[in-house]
């Protein structure tokens, strides 16, 4: 048994003070905590680690006083999205850094990737379609009055350009250079006598005629032809039996213009004597209208005597037509029919 002396006492006094004054922690310390980081990283805090979004509570105890501690964790995710672009072979683009020019007709995937707002991976993706330069088509064509292209009608002369897409998507770019020339239309007016030729046609009659020529466009030229045709008749003169006929008026008998007046003349052979026209009027004169045969008769006469006197001696009389009138000739004497001597 030790014995205590009054400086142990004094000692242990102080230390049961002490004693009771830790044993009294004070309220836990409230501390809040935030860790960000991207989908796919990770973060550590007093060595703990953390992957996914949440909340976690730490206590941490002190020897006066705990810590609780409010961890929490946000995760931040990438981005993405996505982009198209046409080009022409050979045209100098880049993007984000790519130098475009070099990629062949085709289609590709490109991808960049940079930093979103959140600090995180942003991806862009973009899909890159190389087309052909285009394909460069003149077509001449040269009509008369219209012309038909692609369902469409055209009247006038012009440059039509179509494009159309080639199997790799490229531009195919047609030029059709259109010259329009036009129709053209004339008349003449002809008279003629019998018939006439025009353009390797003979026309014996009045009529209007049209025909296509070519004009110096190199399209058609309707012309027409307003013809007056005086139509030519045919007269034929047939001897008769037993004496001549003849006509008066001085024309090449079977070219006879339309309505022409004729006078006929006949001449008997010795005894005979003239006796009708046929084909004319009974005077012998004739206005022709269409081709006709002119004809006459002669009869045989007997011997008379017209104005006989004691020392003239009957002998055969000859009748004739001459500018419609009738003559006797008697020897060399010449009566008309009055009997009336004339010479």
């Amino acid at each position: 048994v030790r014995a205590y002396s009054k400086a142990d006492a004094t000692i242990h006094s102080a230390w049961s003070k002490v004693q009771s004054f830790t044993a009294t922690k004070m309220n836990p310390l409230e501390v809040n905590k935030s860790l960000v980081f991207c989908e796919g990283d990770s973060a550590q805090y007093r060595g703990k680690w953390y992957y996914d979004a949440g909340q976690d509570v730490i206590n941490a105890e002190g020897e006066t006083r705990d810590t609780v501690i409010t961890v929490t964790i946000s995760v931040n995710k990438a981005s993405a999205s996505a982009q198209t672009k046409t080009i022409t072979f050979g045209d100098d683009e880049t993007w984000n850094g790519y130098d475009l020019s070099v990629y062949s007709v085709g289609q590709y995937i490109l991808e960049y990737t940079t930093s979103n707002a959140a600090g995180c991976d942003s991806v862009v993706t973009l899909t890159l379609t190389v087309i052909p330069q285009p394909v460069n088509t003149d077509l001449y064509e040269t009509a008369c009055d219209n012309f038909v292209w692609q369902g469409k009608n055209y009247t006038t002369s012009q440059d039509i350009v179509t494009k159309y897409k080639t199997a790799h998507g490229g531009d195919s770019i047609v030029t059709m250079h259109l010259t329009i020339n036009y129709s053209t239309a004339g008349s003449e007016t002809q008279t003629a006598i019998g018939s006439f030729e025009w353009h390797g046609e003979t026309y014996t009659k009045s009529g209007n005629y049209k025909t296509t020529l070519t004009n110096a466009a190199g399209c058609d030229s309707v012309v027409t032809l307003y013809l007056t045709i005086t139509p030519v008749w045919k007269v034929t003169l047939v001897q008769p039996e037993h004496g001549v006929i003849s006509c008066q008026e001085d024309i090449i008998l079977d070219q006879v213009i339309d309505r022409t007046l004729l006078h006929f003349t006949a001449f008997p052979d010795e005894n005979y004597e003239f006796d009708e026209w046929i084909g004319c009027n009974a005077d012998g004169s004739l206005v022709v209208t269409k081709n006709v045969s002119v004809t006459c008769l002669f009869i045989e006469i007997t011997p008379t005597a017209i104005n006989q006197t004691a020392n003239e001696s009957s002998t055969a009389n000859h009748k004739y037509i001459k500018n419609g009138k009738l003559f006797i000739q008697q020897g060399d004497k010449t009566y008309n029919a009055q009997g009336a001597r004339l010479k």
